[in-house]
Order: structure tokens, then sequence, then C-alpha cells
């Protein structure tokens, strides 16, 4: 059985103030994932990579990287200014540790490395 979008954001609005935001959104399709049946970590990193993957070129690149942080640390109540200083050095220094072929991106390998490497923040997505 399949839930309309509708019924879907409903479900999601766990604080019942008639919006969903980044951390419900998160969660409730975190749920989805494994209601589906995609526990199988590696699947589901695969689905969160291609989710940031925004170009769907392959790769996450810089602006990719800083739109998965901060959106990451949205979900852990964390505000982030959109152009703030910590946030691209914070994505600089995860980029050039996890950057292992050096060529500006990760591709979906360098990115399960960073996770497992706990380069990035937590993020129900792949948890």
């Amino acid at each position: 059985e399949y839930m309309g979008l509708e019924e879907a954001l409903l479900a999601f609005d766990t604080s019942s103030d008639g919006s969903v935001d980044v951390r419900e959104l998160t969660v409730g399709l975190a749920c989805l994932l494994s209601r589906r049946g995609v526990t199988d970590p590696m699947e589901r990193l695969a689905i969160a990579f291609r989710a940031f993957d925004v170009d769907d070129d392959g790769y996450i690149d810089q602006d990719e990287l800083m739109n998965l942080v901060r959106y990451s640390l949205r979900i852990k109540g964390v505000t982030v200014s959109q152009e703030g200083e910590q946030l691209r050095a914070l994505v600089r220094q995860i980029m050039h540790q996890a950057d292992s072929s050096r060529d500006g991106r990760l591709n979906i390998a360098e990115f399960r490395d960073a996770l497992f490497r706990g380069l990035l923040p937590s993020n129900p997505f792949w948890e």
C-alpha cells in the first residue's frame, strides 16, 4: 500500500506544527527506506550518495558536500549560515581528508570511506 504525499507529510510532521522540517523529513525518509526493506547499510549509503549528487555526475563536489554537511548539521539542530566561514573550513577539511584521488570531488568509494572514518556528520539517512 502506497502513501500519498499529503499522508506522508502528515506522518513526517512529528511536532504537529503543520510543517515538516529537515530533521522530520530525513527521519521520515529513513523510516520509509527501512519499511521498504532497504536495511542494508551499503544500499542506504548508495541512496544517500545519489541524493546528494545533485548534478548526477557520479561525484559529490565541494558545493554538494557543503549542502550535505549543512543538511546533516541542521538535523542535529545546529544552525549554520549559508556562507559561513566555519562551514566552508569544515567542508574543505573533510574534502582534503576524504578525497584520496585529489580530484576535488568524492566518488562513492571515497564517500563510503569518509563515513566509516567518521569524517562526515551523522545522519539518519545512512545510519
